[in-house]
C-alpha cells in the first residue's frame, strides 16, 4: 500500500472566492510503499517498507527514532531501484527471502512440523505477483509455498489486510505524522526569535522519512495484537 509521507488533511483555509485552493498532502506525490501481512493464527509479520531510490542512502539510516526497534522487530527497508516507490519483482523477491520464509521456518520449528511441509500465501493480482518471472522463480526457489490469487477486482472483499489491516492502519500512521507537525510548530512558537506567522514547517523528503520509521513502528506495535488480527476474515 502507498503511503504519502504529507497524509494531510480535508480541509485547508483560503481567501473567499479562490479559484482554487490546494489542501495539503493531497497533491503530495512523495510516497513510500508498506507491504503488510498477517498469518491465520494472529501474527502481524515485519512490514517492508519500499522506498524510490537507487541505493541503500534511499532508505531511513540508522539514527532514525525507533529504527533499533524496527531493526528488533524484522522490518526491512529497501530501495526499489527504480524512479517510483512501487514495489518490483526484486523487492518481492526480498520480501519472500526476508520476510517470509523466515516466519514459515520458524514455524515449522515451533510446531515440529517437517521441512518440506507445504504452506499457503494468498496474494493479489498485483502486476508484480502475477508474471510468470515471479511466479517461476517461486516454483524454483520455494516450491514448498503454494500461491493462491485473489480474483482480480475483489481485494476489497477477499483479501484479509485491504480491510482488516491497512484501513486502521492509515489512520494510525496519520496520526503519528500528525504528532510530528504539532511537536515541530510547538518548539517554533516556544522560540523567542520568530513570528507566529512566519513559522514555516520542514518539508524535506529526507526529514519525512527518517521520521516514517517512527510512524511505522508505533503503528505495528498497536496493531500487532492476536485479538485485533484474529478479527480479519481470511476465507
Amino acid at each position: 500500500m502507498g503511503i504519502n509521507y504529507a497524509q494531510g488533511a480535508n480541509l485547508s483555509w483560503a481567501a473567499t472566492g479562490s479559484k482554487q485552493v490546494p489542501v495539503v498532502g493531497q497533491e503530495e506525490k512523495r510516497a513510500f510503499t508498506l507491504v503488510v501481512s498477517v498469518s491465520a493464527d494472529g501474527t502481524l509479520l515485519p512490514f517492508q517498507a519500499v522506498f524510490r531510490g537507487k541505493s541503500v542512502i534511499s532508505c531511513p539510516n540508522a539514527n532514525a527514532p525507533r529504527y533499533t526497534d524496527t531493526n528488533e522487530a524484522g522490518f526491512k527497508f529497501v530501495f526499489s531501484a527504480t524512479e517510483n516507490h512501487w514495489s518490483t519483482l526484486e523487492t518481492m523477491r526480498r520480501f519472500v527471502e526476508e520476510v517470509l520464509v523466515p516466519y514459515f521456518e520458524a514455524k515449522r520449528k515451533v510446531k515440529g512440523y517437517p521441512d518440506d511441509l507445504k504452506a499457503i500465501w494468498v496474494i493479489d493480482c498485483w502486476s508484480v505477483h502475477r508474471p510468470e518471472e515471479f511466479r517461476r522463480w517461486m516454483a524454483e526457489n520455494h516450491p514448498n509455498i503454494i500461491l493462491i490469487y485473489i480474483p482480480a477486482n475483489c481485494t476489497g472483499i477477499f483479501q484479509p489486510c485491504d480491510v482488516g489491516m491497512q484501513r486502521p492502519l492509515k489512520p494510525l500512521l496519520k496520526r503519528f505524522s500528525l504528532e510530528d507537525v504539532v511537536d515541530e510548530v510547538s518548539k517554533a512558537f516556544e522560540r523567542d526569535d520568530i513570528e507566529s506567522d512566519k513559522v514555516r514547517l520542514e518539508v524535506g523528503i529526507k526529514l519525512f522519512r527518517e521520521r516514517s520509521v517512527r510512524w511505522m513502528f508505533e503503528s505495528y506495535s498497536l496493531l500487532n495484537k492476536t485479538k485485533v488480527i484474529e478479527k480479519v476474515q481470511f476465507f
